[in-house]
């Protein structure tokens, strides 16, 4: 009997672990085929290492700061990404068959045109995150900031196929979970009043960032992609990830104080 039970209790764990290498593999080849869903987070990322670096690094082992972030970009974020950040959270909501589902859309002609497009867009970041700055300000100074206007020579149709496209991108439902990033200071009548901006104004300001990058191809594209389960899916589980990003960022941080000591960096012990 016993002998039975172990081999049951083996078969469970080995279909367990073929199951996660499933689940990992997918994760991975989805990643792989939508690049442009890291386009400012890596780059963040690695600034935010650098400063682990100043605070806990006592021994180089012979390389810079510099040269270690950009090792350990290239050889182990990717996978410190899915296996702490991602899989835990994607797993809940999606299925394999879902991510494979995205990864073959994705890897089309229309998806990889999609993809170089949509990667441009997102290196415009920075433009959001000034004029959020200037919200901000605005608001702090006791201002009420002007609504943001759709730009000039932008085409009725165009903004009509961005509308849809945008509908659907739930792009809307990432505004809300950017009061987190206030920490104790996310209930106050400022923060309040700076979310209920971009609330309002979120799709004229990606539409006006949009026109000029992303094609009315592209947008029937997304919005054909957006409609699926599998797509809801995974952005259910991108929200998710949104509600903490001080914790999504501390597992990032301790992966890679553990690289580090892989490595033969010495860490301070202060």
């Amino acid at each position: 009997m016993k002998k039975v039970l172990f081999t049951v209790i083996l078969l469970a764990t080995t279909f367990a672990a073929q199951a996660q290498n499933n689940y990992y593999d997918a994760m991975k080849a989805y990643m792989k085929a939508c690049p442009s869903a890291l386009v400012g987070m890596d780059e963040k990322m690695g600034e935010a290492l650098k400063l682990v670096n100043q605070n806990l690094i006592k021994d180089y082992n012979g390389m810079t700061s510099e040269q270690l972030v950009n090792k350990y970009m290239k050889d182990q974020f990717i996978d410190d990404m899915l296996t702490e950040m991602m899989i835990p959270v994607v797993e809940k909501n999606a299925t394999i068959a879902e991510i494979k589902e995205l990864t073959a859309a994705m890897s089309t002609p229309a998806g990889r045109t999609y993809q170089e497009h949509q990667k441009k867009l997102n290196s415009q970041n920075k433009v959001i995150e000034e004029l959020c700055m200037e919200v901000m300000q605005d608001i702090m100074a006791g201002n009420s900031p002007k609504p943001v206007a759709v730009k000039s020579g932008i085409p009725q149709s165009y903004v009509n196929l961005y509308g849809q496209f945008f509908k659907l991108s739930e792009l809307q439902s990432t505004i809300a979970p950017m009061a987190n990033a206030f920490g104790d200071k996310k209930d106050t009548p400022e923060v309040k009043k700076f979310i209920k901006f971009m609330d309002d104004n979120v799709q004229t300001i990606y539409l006006n960032l949009s026109y000029g990058i992303m094609t009315a191809d592209d947008l029937k594209f997304g919005t054909k992609v957006y409609k699926t389960e599998a797509w809801k899916h995974m952005m259910k589980a991108t929200t998710e990830m949104m509600q903490d990003p001080q914790s999504t960022a501390l597992k990032i941080v301790l992966a890679y104080m553990r690289w580090l000591e892989a490595q033969g960096v010495t860490l301070t012990t202060n």
